[in-house]
């Protein structure tokens, strides 16, 4: 299943179209508005890097946030973490 959408998200998985299809996505949601955000969720900061390279040098790009799926998770979980009274952990933890 190359695509599934659903409750307004585009969900785009790897193949030999995914980097087009990301490309028309992201103009798609900035049709109507070309500063409404949109965010891309990438396996890893280097992949979001080039993605973001590669979607910014034809025109340009504003307002796209590219970002891995561990501080996504935290960005929803942190709102029922502080409900709870719970501290929220950084990205990086040292022990020792």
């Amino acid at each position: 299943m190359p695509e599934m959408v659903s409750t307004g998200m585009n969900v785009v998985w790897y193949g030999a179209n995914a980097f087009q299809r990301l490309a028309a996505l992201v103009a798609e949601s900035k049709t109507k508005d070309i500063v409404s955000p949109v965010t891309v969720v990438v396996p890893s900061p280097y992949a979001g890097l080039s993605l973001r390279r590669q979607l910014a040098a034809p025109t340009g790009l504003g307002n796209v946030r590219f970002i891995t799926l561990s501080p996504l998770a935290g960005f929803f979980d942190s709102q029922r973490l502080v409900a709870n009274g719970k501290p929220i952990l950084p990205p990086f933890v040292s022990f020792g």
